[in-house]
């Protein structure tokens, strides 16, 4: 049960987890400031939890590159604004006011529409699918979207910074 690499890198691990925690708690914790109110959108906290996960827990994997991350998220970001504001129409809200299988769908089509395009940029970044759910489901302003964006960048430059010290803990 317990990964037989744990008891010789015991420090690694929590130098690791720890870089993750304080990365996740400066950025939830700024936000918080910043707006007055906790990360809007669970969903939002998941995404920017894997993805720093994925940073200092997998630092060298392909979906930790740089590009991946800080590529991936911002085309999310933006095909889902682009679907928020069709269903933000007023032709969009009387749609949703009778359908409400349209935001099942929109959000299924944005979803498989992000992981078409990551695939085809080669920016792939699993957990930047979740955020094209957040953008399409919740109230995603656009400085909740810059804050977040900014989030990721500022995460990928710790990374990138203390790369060389990390390891792969999987």
């Amino acid at each position: 049960m317990v990964d037989p690499k744990l008891k010789n890198n015991l420090g690694r691990y929590t130098y690791q987890v720890g870089l993750a925690a304080l990365a996740l708690g400066v950025m939830l914790g700024v936000e918080e400031m910043v707006s007055g109110a906790a990360i809007t959108s669970g969903i939002l906290v998941a995404v920017i939890g894997f993805t720093a996960f994925t940073l200092f827990i997998m630092p060298h994997s392909n979906t930790a590159l740089s590009r991946n991350v800080v590529g991936g998220h911002p085309i999310v970001v933006l095909l889902g604004v682009v679907a928020a504001a069709i269903s933000g129409t007023e032709t969009g809200h009387r749609l949703l006011d009778k359908f409400q299988l349209i935001i099942v769908i929109e959000a299924a089509v944005v979803v498989g529409t992000s992981m078409f395009l990551m695939a085809a940029t080669n920016t792939e970044h699993p957990a930047a699918a979740g955020t094209a759910l957040a953008v399409v489901t919740r109230e995603f302003t656009m400085a909740l979207a810059i804050f977040f964006l900014a989030s990721v960048v500022g995460m990928v430059l710790l990374h990138r910074l203390l790369r060389r010290r990390l390891l792969n803990l999987y």
